[in-house]
């Protein structure tokens, strides 16, 4: 409000300022009148000296009249000559155009000039002796009448202007008085304000740097609270899983043992109160980042199919202990390989089917996998359970919402769970909704549009008969034994939990309980698997699978699954960084456990550094075709062909132990994959690289069948990314890439 009125009082002041200006031009003005005036002043001096030639003349005639001598007469034509010049003021010029301003001097200047004009008719020189004298005499004296008149004429009414130019500069000093006062006036009130202005000014750059500062502090208080906030949710995390894992793996254990029937539903009880707590938390966990903001999805290919039945399978014991029909449908054109998050899309259909379930008292579960529109998938969890009424459908996707009679006391749970499903599927670009009748069962499904995988186009799989079109019942696989598995870690609980579960899947188990501990029981045993917590004392599980990546023996390549009681973003991508197979969060149940060793026993490449990384980065292809257009050709074939020679070479170099020359061939390879986007190559080349800066004085062999293995991935993929084709005559790693 101040700087307002401040400002409208700058632009008054500025006003007046300009006001002054223009009256003291005015003055200016004013004053080039004055001047006019000195030229009036000379109007009535010429008027004046007329008439004194008049009387002049007249009196020289009246000499020459008392007695005429030659003298006298050229006196008296003298003065007539100087009357006569002082008529050519009169005819013309600026005085004649001054009196001719007033009307009746014009007049009488006229007549004066006309009869001074006919006392010599012809112009002629006055020669006095010719003249009539008396005449002459009286005509002069006529003139001489009127100049008196136009001589009193002018000089009144120059004294009338006189008089009136003196009221008016009076009055124009007055006002310049004025002016002046109100120019020092404003510019003092200028000066006040720019001295006001700068002073507000210095006042809000101190009140701004305040600002500023205590921004800055609440800003480092955010984000320290912030940082807090997720190392308390991490350490939650790791401290509550943790006896989880103790709570939830010896009851599954103590109920595969002989029980009594009212110990076995004791058991039961507290099988189903810790994974009704598990969800609690989980869901809590995925609720707290939404709501900061900080939750993110994963980007990695996955197959739809397999995805659907390793989910559906999960909940087969639950379905056969309450005689629910579990079945499973996917359409042909559904089978795909697409781009998304697995991990996420997994906990969306654990969490409809596990609703389905759990709302179903008898009769079916069915799950239903079709193409939604082109481009588009929809997933559909059918069950014929109590159903929802419309009332309930309305607030069923809100956060703690639980409807009808599904209230905490029959069924537990948050409410979080639908919830969070519609902010995943969201998310991902997809829509979420329930079709229900109160009684009749509901239909709960979700949409995600499919996006192209890393490994090629999406291409639907094959069926293999009109029955797998159909609904299937999904039967459950026989669990794979007799593997020889190392379980590391350091907490006894856990060790029994997981060294108990795997003995009765009938493996041979081994426990160790550090890192140290397992690099060296990796380097003297031969396992199939390895079980690594990811903290332990001495060495966690990070260093410990990156030294047994780096070991010179095939157990190298050993599947190395993480077991963990973090459940954070970022946990999965640094065990796989670290060289790890897999991730599996804590608490782990049997069958969770039972799948994952099925599923990597029948794992038949290497693992290793590189695993899960793309053999091809699209996005770098993708630059490298559209910079280089036609001459990508040229390049590929040279790279490869170059790269085939390369390989054979670092082959002889392991061999013959020459250090100094493989590490020039790998990074010669290896820089040459970097800059045509090809991460598994680099990876296979980094791995070799890591162990030779080991200063180990040999290398093994199996680490340059993984490049020679990443290099043929390239030759076999690289015609599926890009208009490529392989030439039949030349050599195989001859390519030719089309003109897009």
């Amino acid at each position: 409000m101040v700087r307002s009125l401040r400002a409208k009082a700058l632009l008054g002041l500025s006003g007046l300022l300009l006001t002054s200006c223009i009256v003291l031009l005015t003055l200016l003005l004013d004053q080039q009148a004055e001047v006019a005036g000195s030229v009036r002043e000379d109007a009535v001096w010429a008027a004046y000296q007329l008439d004194r030639e008049t009387i002049k003349l007249d009196a020289a005639l009246s000499d020459y009249g008392a007695g005429p001598t030659p003298e006298k007469a050229a006196a008296v034509s003298l003065r007539y000559d100087l009357l006569y010049s002082r008529t050519a003021l009169l005819r013309g010029g600026q005085l004649a155009a001054i009196i001719a301003i007033v009307p009746e001097d014009a007049r009488s200047a006229a007549g004066i000039v006309d009869r001074i004009e006919r006392l010599v008719p012809t112009g002629d020189s006055l020669d006095p002796a010719t003249l009539d004298l008396a005449a002459f005499q009286s005509s002069v004296r006529q003139i001489r009448g009127l100049t008196e008149s136009q001589l009193v004429r002018i000089n009144a009414r120059r004294w009338v202007e006189l008089v009136g130019e003196r009221e008016r500069t009076r009055s124009l000093s007055l006002v310049l008085a004025i002016c002046v006062v109100a120019l020092a006036a404003s510019m003092t009130g200028l000066i006040v304000l720019q001295v006001g202005q700068l002073r507000d000014l210095r006042r809000a750059r101190i009140r701004q740097s305040a600002l500023a500062g205590e921004l800055e502090q609440a800003l480092s208080a955010a984000e320290t609270a912030n940082r807090a906030k997720s190392v308390f949710l991490a350490t939650m995390s790791h401290e509550i899983r943790t006896p989880m894992n103790g709570v939830i793996g010896m009851t599954d254990l103590l109920l595969g043992t002989s029980l009594t029937a009212e110990q076995r539903r004791y058991g039961q009880v507290i099988q189903t109160s810790a994974e009704a707590l598990l969800t609690v938390l989980n869901d809590i966990l995925d609720f707290s980042k939404m709501e900061a903001g900080r939750f993110e999805l994963d980007d990695a290919d996955l197959e739809v199919e397999p995805l659907v039945r390793d989910v559906a399978e999960l909940f087969v014991p639950k379905a056969r202990e309450k005689g629910v029909d579990l079945a499973v449908a996917i359409d042909p054109t559904a089978r795909l390989t697409m781009r998304g998050d697995p991990g996420r899309l997994r906990q969306i259909l654990v969490n409809l089917i596990g609703n389905a379930l759990k709302f179903t008292g008898a009769g079916s579960v069915a799950v239903r996998v079709d193409v939604d529109v082109p481009g588009s998938l929809r997933f559909a969890v059918r069950d014929t359970g109590v159903g929802i009424s419309a009332e309930g459908q309305a607030s069923l996707f809100q956060m703690f919402s639980q409807v009808d009679g599904q209230a905490r006391g029959q069924s537990g749970g948050t409410g979080l769970g639908l919830a969070i499903s519609r902010r995943l599927v969201e998310m991902m670009g997809g829509r979420i909704g329930v079709d229900s009748v109160a009684g009749q069962g509901s239909t709960f499904w979700f949409t995600v549009p499919v996006r192209a995988a890393w490994a090629g186009s999406p291409t639907a799989v094959p069926g293999t008969g009109a029955g797998r079109s159909g609904m299937a019942a999904i039967p459950q696989e026989p669990a794979v034994s007799g593997l020889r598995i190392l379980v590391a870690d350091d907490n006894p609980v856990n060790q029994q939990v997981a060294a108990g579960m795997l003995r009765r899947d009938g493996h041979v188990v081994d426990v160790v309980g550090d890192g140290a501990g397992a690099v060296d029981a990796v380097g003297r045993g031969a396992y199939d698997l390895v079980l690594m917590d990811v903290e332990m004392p001495e060495m966690d599980g990070f260093e410990a699978a990156r030294r047994i990546r780096r070991l010179s023996s095939p157990q190298a390549s050993v599947p190395v699954i993480a077991l963990t009681a973090h459940a954070m973003r970022g946990d999965e991508a640094r065990c796989l960084e670290a060289g790890m197979s897999d991730y599996m969060p804590k608490p782990v149940s049997r069958q969770r456990l039972t799948e994952t060793v099925r599923r990597w026993s029948r794992q038949t490449a290497p693992a290793g550094p590189q695993a899960g990384v793309p053999v091809i980065d699209r996005t770098t292809l993708d630059d490298l075709l559209e910079t280089m257009g036609p001459d990508a050709g040229p390049l590929f074939e040279t790279f490869l062909s170059n790269s085939a020679a390369r390989v054979a070479a670092i082959r002889v170099c392991v061999a013959e132990g020459h250090g100094g020359r493989l590490e020039a061939e790998l990074h010669s390879l290896s820089g040459a994959a970097g800059t045509l986007g090809l991460p598994a190559l680099v990876a296979a080349c980094d791995q070799l690289r890591t162990t030779l800066g080991q200063g180990a004085g040999s290398w093994p062999e199996h680490l340059v069948d993984l490049i020679d293995a990443a290099l043929s991935d390239v030759r076999r993929i690289l015609p599926a990314l890009a208009p490529v084709e392989l030439t039949q005559e030349a050599d195989a790693s001859a390519l030719i890439v089309m003109d897009r």
